[in-house]
């Protein structure tokens, strides 16, 4: 990590390895929300938005994660998927 930071985002530089701190790292998992179809880390009528556009095949409209937008977890993303969505949202 350059100049040894611990700051997000810091840039990551290929080096010898010298086993300083800055060659270090912590992997950890990323949390999904159900419904985050726009992967922001939050569920909001912007992925509503996303997804009845891709829905209609707008164009470039992508749903960055997918799997968030298969509600009905059956491997297909359709209306019902979408209805879910919305009911997820008034809920909150």
């Amino acid at each position: 990590v350059y100049n040894i930071s611990k700051e997000d985002g810091a840039n990551i530089c290929q080096w010898e390895y010298w086993g300083g701190n800055g060659q270090k790292f912590i992997l950890e998992p990323v949390k999904e929300i159900e419904g985050d179809v726009n992967a922001d880390g939050a569920l909001s009528v912007i992925d509503v938005i996303l997804l009845q556009k891709w829905l209609l095949a707008v164009p470039d409209a992508e749903l960055t994660d997918w799997k968030a937008a298969d509600l009905c977890e059956d491997n297909i993303i359709n209306v019902f998927d979408l209805h879910l969505l919305k009911r997820m949202l008034l809920e909150q």
